[in-house]
């Protein structure tokens, strides 16, 4: 799972947005993911422990 995760962070499915709110203007960072491509991530990852090559171009395919 970790390893799902960091190839998230890596190939930039998961991010960070700065967001100004408040009266103080005070800077909140919020993480987001993009759903499409850490699902590609996962079943990669997941295809590929049982022996299951895929391209890296199939993720453009879906």
């Amino acid at each position: 799972m970790m390893s799902v995760v960091s190839v998230c962070y890596e190939k930039g499915a998961y991010y960070f947005e700065a967001e100004v709110m408040g009266i103080d203007n005070a800077v909140v960072e919020s993480l987001f993911e993009n759903r499409r491509e850490v699902s590609w991530i996962q079943r990669k990852h997941n295809l590929e422990k049982i022996g299951v090559k895929l391209k890296e171009s199939s993720f453009y395919d879906l």
